[in-house]
């Protein structure tokens, strides 16, 4: 653990470190992390009901196989300062707050395991950052880790990491947000491990779909396919760090169905690329109802579930006109500029017969050869994010 600054004066002091193992304290968890994040009005909230039933009620026998842990780091504010986890402001004088919380995953598929932390929130603190990943090593070393690698999402293969910059610009409803403090402490705990941009595109300015080369086509396709099949397409979409395993059949599946229920089921629609029949690169694309979710404040109150609830009937009414991609990616062996024309061609024509004004791509690892083909069709990266590794 680093050492407070000299000379600076410690906000907190008598932390102690608790892992939520019960209903209770997994319901206590996932409350006090939402009102963190609600204050915060660029927050775009995720379906309570799905973060109630896969983390409290664990449903989902993937959460099952990470076996989570809940950790929570309390201390006692000093007089002359407020406890800010997120957005929340506690008073002085209050005795112990809750400063920094984490949902700690362990993949124990190889050995060392490596453990993800993800849903993080802390106090713009040294010290608590610092508190809160060496309680996380305790909870990493009773399951053989050797590595912690955050801030990850549930479906870890697939994370994007922190959100580096544009922290005035909404974010998509797939990708993270945090406070602008968070950056500035996570960089100076931590190693980057991937850097990713999200690219934005006005359809209107969007390449018109144009003749494809001899033997290729692109045509739509079941997404369930990518945990079947097409896995080693799903797999070549994911965090492209060495150091990390590729997700597992149960992995996708499980990203699929977070994906569509954090989007109050706007259904995933895919795009396959084949040569000469053999699948070669995708994309999935999906509404972004993130303005509705921010209305609705994630259904939380009784009032919203009932509006959600409602949804699929009034589906015609509620449809957004703003699209995102969640997934492409080209298999190695392609050419992955020819390929990824041929893609943003297609996905513009996609994007007009669906009605949405705006699309957002990504985040694409830097450097990923479809970068260069959106900057040519006039996308625009605005958003870095970055995942950050810590090793023994």
């Amino acid at each position: 653990m680093r050492s407070v600054r000299q000379g600076v004066i410690a906000l907190y002091f008598n932390f102690t470190s608790q892992i939520a193992n019960d209903w209770w304290g997994r319901r206590a968890f996932l409350n006090t992390w939402w009102r963190a994040n609600a204050r915060d009005h660029r927050w775009t909230p995720p379906v309570y009901s799905f973060l109630e039933s896969t983390l409290v009620h664990r449903r989902d026998p993937l959460m099952n196989t990470y076996r989570p842990d809940l950790l929570a780091v309390e201390a006692v504010t000093r007089q002359s300062f407020s406890t800010n986890i997120g957005g929340m402001v506690m008073p002085t004088g209050m005795g112990d707050s809750i400063v920094a919380q984490a949902l700690a995953l362990h993949d124990r598929r190889v050995d060392p395991a490596t453990t993800f932390l993800a849903m993080m929130a802390f106090a713009n603190d040294e010290e608590t950052l610092d508190r809160l990943l060496d309680s996380t090593w305790q909870s990493a070393a009773t399951h053989g880790a050797q590595r912690i690698v955050a801030p990850a999402q549930w479906a870890p293969s697939f994370s994007s990491g922190l959100l580096l910059d544009h922290f005035h610009v909404l974010p998509p409803l797939h990708t993270p947000y945090n406070a602008p403090f968070v950056p500035e402490l996570m960089q100076g705990a931590m190693e980057p491990l991937q850097h990713s941009l999200l690219w934005y595109l006005e359809v209107a300015h969007a390449p018109t779909a144009s003749a494809l080369p001899q033997g290729v086509q692109i045509e739509s396709f079941d997404v369930d396919r990518l945990a079947g099949d097409l896995l080693p397409l799903a797999q070549a979409a994911a965090v492209t760090a060495a150091v990390l395993e590729p997700p597992t059949v149960d992995e996708v599946r499980f990203a699929l169905r977070m994906w569509t229920a954090l989007a109050i089921g706007a259904p995933l629609a895919g795009r396959l690329v084949t040569v000469d029949g053999a699948p070669i690169a995708f994309y999935v694309t999906q509404a972004d109802v993130g303005a509705m979710l921010r209305r609705l404040r994630g259904g939380r109150p009784l009032w919203a579930r009932s509006l959600l609830a409602l949804r699929p009937r009034f589906h015609r009414h509620w449809r957004s006109v703003e699209g995102r991609v969640l997934l492409a990616a080209c298999m190695p062996h392609a050419d992955e500029r020819s390929v990824a024309q041929a893609m943003i061609d297609d996905l513009g024509a996609r994007a007009r017969g669906m009605g949405w004004r705006t699309l957002t791509i990504g985040p694409l690892p830097e450097g990923a050869a479809i970068a260069q083909v959106l900057a040519n069709a006039g996308a625009i990266a605005r958003q870095r994010y970055a995942l950050f590794v810590q090793e023994t």
